[in-house]
């Protein structure tokens, strides 16, 4: 569904990913590159549970990279929508799994 060619809406937040941007109400909040590849493998599962190594090999293809990375990124991502990790309503960390996406995604038509 989401993708990096168009904008889309995360609950009430706009995502800009060629701008690596995520905008509300006039608040505009610009996140790393790899942190909004994270977040469109979470907006295409479709509120399914993405597994960290589906999100590794996603975002950092035959890289050894360590899970602090993802964390990071997750964190960058947490603060942008203003979420909270222990009551989330974006993005919900699944224990030893992996994370979902909470919020509703859809597509935005111009």
């Amino acid at each position: 569904m989401a993708s990096w060619h168009a904008d889309f809406n995360v609950g009430e937040w706009r995502v800009s990913p060629k701008l690596h941007n995520i905008s509300k109400e006039g608040k505009t909040v610009v996140v790393k590159h790899k942190s909004m590849a994270v977040l469109v493998s979470l907006a295409d599962a479709n509120g399914d549970v993405v597994s960290r190594d589906d999100i590794m090999d996603m975002v950092w293809p035959r890289m050894a990279v360590t899970d602090d990375v993802l964390t990071q990124s997750i964190v960058e991502l947490r603060k942008a929508f203003n979420d909270d990790a222990k009551h989330p309503k974006f993005i919900e960390t699944i224990p030893k799994v992996g994370f979902r996406l909470l919020a509703s995604v859809s597509q935005i038509s111009e």
